[in-house]
């Protein structure tokens, strides 16, 4: 099978940029719009004329090599996911082919104790092989039952099943030989990465409207790499990274730590990871149930100060990094949970969760969990569930009767799934739960609606709406 990714469709857009008064400015009143993107690409000519200035000259040979492979890291992981797909597609219709992936790289990247880059491990990739070939072939099984292939389609397909993922192994393999040396040496080699972070183009642009609905593009050529991201994201993540009070060392390279954030959740992707229970809905969490820390977060995708996320970098931006590989923080006393709708993440998120429960319960002291999962019938939610005495509530939402926030795009979406939450914690905090009037009344309101931001909440997510002033100039206009 070729791995090269020669047939691999890539998507190049051509972008309309703004003129400097209008494209970008410093100035409070000014109101990013949905379609006001940062642009950021490594320039390699850039980087070899800071080499060839600053380096000595036995040494420039390999910081020039060095540089090449860092630009093709990004390069070919940007084909990886499509390479990744077309292996797929030779049994999985085209249709369930993003939710397969997405599944997918999440649990390869979660069993990681450490997580220094979006590089799947071969080692991880094998060990994931039932729980991706039982997905593969549940969602052949869906499609029957949707009529979208004929039931002598499927067993035909899910036959191929383990073929084709003996495929995804030897391709996540070669990549792995390929990259993960290289990738792990220029993460540690500070000097090569302030060489590509001063080498980082950052520019604004407009994208039209008709490329609106595709949010992550990846564009490169030989020489360069460019990835996009929208405006109120690039200021948000910005703001996070200097209010984190990094070391010096770490401070000097926030243009790489940036570029890198960026890339890493674009490229695992997905729906579930990208979606967050409505703003008003955390405050009301954070000022009535004592609810301080995100579990499942991003610095991309957050609303309290405190939270948890998948990659290691993510701490330069205020992320205590995984949830299954760091232990909850002793001081804090509640947590909101709204996992990515990965089974195997789940349960043992779960697991863990019961655990700091019940040590919380034996010290006698407050501490509440506020979990969401999409089916009340697996095993992560009864995990839970089955700990009746330390139930505290459940609260049902149907799909379609309410809304989550597309950190994305910066708008409310309805959900197309259902939406169970359980609130489970210590006696202390199943009290004061009580004591709350018509709590699950509110919360299921907050969720169903779509409410407005406040200044708070719109300074909490990088937002800034100055409504009068911009109306004003728009009329001036």
């Amino acid at each position: 099978m070729d791995f090269t990714g020669n047939n691999s469709k890539i998507r190049k857009k051509t972008f309309k940029n703004l003129s400097p008064e209008r494209s970008y400015n410093n100035k409070i009143k000014y109101q990013p719009s949905k379609n006001h993107y940062i642009q950021l690409t490594i320039d390699s000519i850039r980087c070899q004329n800071f080499i060839k200035k600053n380096i000595k000259k036995e040494e420039q040979n390999q910081y020039l090599n060095d540089i090449k492979n860092a630009i093709k890291y990004y390069q070919d992981l940007a084909q990886y996911k499509y390479i990744f797909q077309d292996i797929l597609k030779q049994c999985v219709i085209k249709e369930c082919v993003h939710n397969v992936w997405n599944q997918w790289i999440i649990r390869v990247l979660g069993d990681q104790k450490s997580v220094k880059s979006s590089l799947p491990g071969h080692q991880q990739a094998i060990d994931d092989r039932e729980e991706t070939e039982i997905h593969m072939k549940l969602k052949l099984k869906d499609c029957v039952k949707n009529n979208k292939i004929e039931s002598c389609n499927c067993e035909i397909k899910c036959k191929e099943v383990p073929k084709v993922y003996d495929d995804i192994i030897q391709f996540v393999k070669e990549k792995e030989n390929e990259h993960r040396k290289n990738k792990n040496n220029s993460l540690e080699n500070e000097q090569l990465l302030q060489i590509i972070s001063d080498s980082v183009r950052i520019n604004p642009f407009y994208r039209n409207k008709k490329d609106f609905n595709q949010d992550f593009l990846y564009l490169y050529n030989d020489e360069n790499y460019t990835i996009n991201i929208l405006q109120e994201n690039y200021d948000h993540i910005s703001k996070m990274f200097d209010l984190n009070q990094n070391p010096q060392n770490i401070q000097s390279l926030k243009t790489f730590y940036i570029f890198e954030l960026i890339f890493n959740y674009q490229f695992i992707g997905g729906i579930g990871y990208q979606w967050a229970f409505p703003p008003n809905m955390m405050k009301m969490l954070e000022e009535e149930l004592k609810i301080e820390c995100e579990v499942f977060a991003s610095p991309l995708n957050h609303y309290f100060d405190q939270f948890h996320s998948l990659f290691d970098i993510d701490q330069y931006f205020g992320s205590y990094c995984s949830c299954l590989s760091n232990d909850i923080k002793d001081h804090i006393q509640g947590i909101e949970v709204n996992p990515p709708f990965v089974e195997k993440m789940m349960v043992k998120n779960s697991q863990r969760i019961l655990d700091h429960i019940i040590q919380k319960q034996m010290k006698d002291e407050f501490f509440i969990c506020f979990y969401c999962n999409p089916w009340k019938d697996s095993q992560a939610y009864q995990i839970l569930a089955q700990e009746k005495s330390l139930v505290i509530d459940t609260i049902d939402f149907q799909r379609l009767k309410h809304h989550y926030f597309d950190i994305t795009k910066r708008e409310f979406q309805v959900s197309p799934f259902n939406s169970f939450v359980i609130v489970i914690g210590t006696s202390k905090a199943k009290a004061h739960y009580n004591q709350l009037i018509d709590i699950k009344k509110r919360i299921q309101n907050e969720f169903k609606s779509e409410s407005n931001l406040s200044e708070k909440q719109e300074l909490q997510f990088g937002v800034v709406f100055q409504k009068e002033e911009v109306e004003k100039d728009t009329k001036q206009e």
